[in-house]
């Protein structure tokens, strides 16, 4: 999967997931937050793994001190793009199994959508051979969160 094309899937998809009408996508509203309890759920249903469209998965695991942090992959002919990971590399360990549930593809393509540690702690635990896709602002701060130990970048 060529890596522009699947940036620009994710782009549409998550513009038509803030666009369309909400109450078109449910009759209750749903509470937005972080959360889970606060949505009626409980920290026994994490990790967990969401089919948003063909091939599109959102993953959702708690963390300290009791809310989500969220990635997605999407499935291509060739291969796996990773938007966003968890917090540490257990965390990450997690998400990766339950790619691998999914999928044999390998994970070619990693999103840095979020350079904070909830989305970048878990970075050591990536494959060899991932190619990282990081704005530049992005980059420079994973490159000082490296210096003080703090998250892995190739």
């Amino acid at each position: 999967m060529n890596p522009f094309i699947a940036l620009q899937a994710l782009f549409i998809l998550s513009a038509f997931l803030v666009f369309i009408p909400q109450d078109s996508l449910a009759d209750e509203r749903e509470i937005k937050t972080a959360y889970p309890l606060e949505r009626g759920m409980k920290f026994s249903d994490f990790p967990r793994l969401v089919q948003l469209a063909e091939n599109v998965y959102g993953y959702e695991d708690i963390r300290a001190p009791g809310f989500t942090t969220v990635s997605m992959f999407v499935v291509g002919d060739s291969g796996v793009l990773l938007a966003d990971g968890q917090e540490s590399p257990a965390a990450m360990k997690r998400l990766l199994k339950s790619i691998a549930d999914v999928t044999d593809r390998p994970l070619k393509w990693y999103v840095v959508g979020s350079d904070h540690e909830d989305h970048t702690g878990g970075n050591s635990a990536l494959p060899d051979g991932v190619t990282y896709i990081v704005h530049p602002r992005s980059l420079a701060n994973l490159d000082w969160a490296r210096q003080k130990k703090k998250v892995h970048i190739p």
